[in-house]
């Protein structure tokens, strides 16, 4: 048995090193390379690899506690209402959707219902890291994505209260239900207590001894000893400690903790998303591989579609909706957990469950090509409307300064302008951002600023500048190649977020490209030669240095 276990977590993570490094050279998430070996090892190593299900728990029961040690309810308030009941609708919509047609060919209600449920999930762990490659965690439709999966994450909870219910008799289905929900509740009452009384208290006692090992062992003991208690209640282990790493969420301690663990989180993650193979009976994925692409297609497809309706419903249009339905239709790590669980309570035949599993491996892997396709999408659907609500009208706007996107920085841009009386206006897609400034009665252009009609409409013909403080490059890009053909003489001025963003702004003959983290570091160097006793004309000098060295490291 110990050779067995040694042997498969070589293996498992032998190909998951191949199929990272592989993933990295294609410049595809390295997920994709550990769930594409996976499958490999599922199916040309399936009796060697037996052992590796264990472990595979155990990464699944890690995975689960890190995200919801990371859940912010703070980034889940900043976008409220429309993350949330975008959320709620998505899963009922789709939900209902696959489960009616599911039935209609055939398949038991129960069954229809899990595998509908399951594929209604999107990826947290996947999106959040194709975000954070392309630096968009802060967009407008990073933040709403990351808000809704959180929203997600936690709808899950309900669900696996709901799966006893769905395979309970006629006769006891109201004893069931009864039960199952009184189970959950007492659950969830008890680590909320103990999240806000006993945990913190225990956790910030050990973490003053100052022993990083302590913390690891309470943390990740916190983690089992939560799964294992859920477990005897009938309850998914791996939800206990997603819902043990939501309490710890509260403590002050969870960045220490997140850091401590996350080695070890990563390794078993790898495992775990390595192992996701080990679900696909590779007899069941040939015969009926016709049947997973045509469904993983469906599901896609009908994905996007409910997820675009639902945000323009909500009020977003061009690249924000695109990003949101595209980004959020594939199939995420918890439909997993949902088909593991209703295998247990005989919900699900091994047959569904396994087409289930390869058409969710499948969605995977499309992702990063299909959040790709937001911009593209997106501008060959571009929508013409644009609207700018009571402040001050654009038509009589000259030699103003053109603000794209009003974050953090477009609003002390804002705030400056205001201070020498020189006219502007803000052109922005968040709704919370054009209801100030409808209060301030800053003057405002509610729409897409990458859309050529709405730029038009801000009077860019007339700027004196353009500044554009939006973090993604990309509409960034399209931005500066309307303003160039509308209004070639006025300067434009751009925020960049990564070096490479440095040298493609350039190479747009971006007059003024801003880096905030490297002019961030220039300021520190300045106080720190200050501090030392350095001459004004040294400092200069040496800051002069450092901004050619960091214009040479963009070529």
């Amino acid at each position: 048995m110990e050779s067995e276990i040694i042997q498969s977590l070589f293996l498992i993570l032998f190909l998951a090193l191949v199929g990272g490094v592989s993933a990295r050279a294609l410049k595809l998430p390295t997920l994709i390379g550990y769930i594409l070996a996976g499958v490999i090892a599922g199916f040309f190593f399936p009796t060697n690899l037996s052992g590796a299900s264990s472990l595979a728990e155990i990464g699944l029961i890690l995975l689960l506690f890190s995200i919801g040690l990371e859940l912010n309810f703070g980034k889940l308030a900043e976008t409220g209402f429309v993350a949330v009941f975008g959320a709620i609708l998505q899963i009922i919509s789709i939900t209902i959707l696959i489960s009616l047609g599911l039935i209609l060919f055939g398949i038991r209600t129960e069954e229809a219902l899990v595998l509908g449920a399951g594929f209604s999930l999107s990826s947290t762990a996947l999106v959040v890291k194709i975000l954070e490659d392309k630096a968009e965690t802060n967009a407008i439709h990073g933040r709403l994505m990351i808000s809704w999966l959180l929203t997600q994450d936690l709808a899950v909870i309900a669900m696996f209260t709901l799966l006893p219910v769905l395979g309970a008799n006629t006769s006891d289905f109201f004893y069931v239900a009864a039960k199952s929900i009184s189970a959950s509740t007492l659950v969830l009452a008890s680590a909320y207590l103990l999240g806000r009384k006993l945990v913190p208290f225990l956790i910030h006692k050990i973490a003053s001894t100052n022993t990083r090992e302590l913390l690891i062992l309470s943390s990740v003991g916190f983690a089992l000893g939560t799964a294992l208690l859920v477990a005897s209640f009938g309850i998914s282990g791996a939800l206990g400690a997603f819902v043990a790493g939501v309490v710890i969420s509260e403590s002050q301690e969870k960045h220490a903790i997140f850091a401590e663990t996350r080695p070890l989180r990563d390794l078993f993650i790898i495992i775990f998303f390595a192992t996701l193979g080990l679900f696909i009976d590779p007899h069941i994925f040939l015969t009926r591989l016709v049947l997973i692409i045509a469904l993983s297609v469906i599901i896609l497809l009908l994905k996007t579609s409910v997820t675009y309706f639902i945000s323009r419903l909500l009020g977003y249009k061009g690249k924000t909706s695109w990003s949101l339905a595209l980004g959020l239709s594939q199939i995420g790590e918890f439909s997993f957990v949902i088909f593991i669980a209703a295998r247990k309570l005989n919900l699900l035949s091994q047959d569904l469950a396994s087409i289930g599993a390869s058409t969710a491996l499948i969605t995977l892997i499309s992702t990063p090509f299909m959040f790709n396709l937001a911009p593209i999408v997106s501008r060959r659907f571009s929508s013409k409307s644009a609207s700018n609500k009571p402040g001050k009208t654009t038509s009589n706007l000259n030699n103003h300064v053109v603000i794209c996107g009003h974050g953090r920085v477009g609003q002390w841009v804002g705030k400056a302008l205001d201070q020498v009386d020189t006219p502007y206006i803000i052109i922005d897609y968040d709704q919370k951002v054009i209801s100030s400034a409808l209060k301030s009665k800053t003057p405002f252009l509610y729409g897409d600023p990458s859309e050529i009609d709405i730029l038009k409409k801000s009077g860019v013909e007339k700027a004196k500048a353009i500044v554009i403080t939006i973090p993604d490059i990309m509409v960034q890009e399209e931005i500066i190649s309307h303003c160039q053909s509308l209004a070639p003489e006025s300067p434009i001025i751009s925020l960049a977020h990564l070096n490479k963003d440095v040298f493609a702004l350039n190479h747009f003959g971006v007059q003024k490209v801003v880096q905030p983290e490297f002019e961030g570091a220039a300021s520190i160097v300045k106080e720190l030669l200050l501090l030392f006793n350095k001459r004004p004309s040294e400092v200069k000098k040496q800051i002069s240095l450092l901004r050619r060295a960091h214009t040479l490291a963009q070529k």
